[in-house]
């Protein structure tokens, strides 16, 4: 049997529900002193991918926060996230709805 292909949108939501089913925030920079070169200012690649993801992520936490409800429920439904209090009848086409909604507002924010 041959695996759906996944879209753009698809691997960003996947990221973001990722990163939701972690058990603890990100720790985020490392504190910087004014004046001083410090090696923790230095980067590696890795540093910069993974800064690079984190940015996609949290845009994709923003457009995801400025669904309607509905939508917003069959994501988190879809990945996992939350109590399903409804049970949907149509959820894969809620969802599909939901990703046509926030398709525009992925690509306003550079994520696809």
């Amino acid at each position: 049997m041959e695996q759906p292909q996944l879209d753009d949108i698809d691997y960003a939501l996947q990221d973001w529900a990722e990163w939701m089913k972690r058990p603890e925030a990100p720790q985020g920079y490392p504190a910087r002193s004014a004046g001083m070169l410090a090696p923790s200012w230095i980067r590696d690649s890795e540093e910069l991918y993974e800064a690079a993801d984190m940015a996609k992520i949290e845009a994709t936490d923003a457009a995801i926060d400025s669904l309607k409800a509905l939508s917003r429920l069959a994501i988190n439904v879809r990945f996992g996230l939350g109590a399903a209090v409804w049970r949907f009848t149509e959820h894969n086409r809620l969802y599909e709805q939901a990703k046509l909604e926030i398709a525009s507002l992925l690509r306003k924010r550079g994520v696809i």
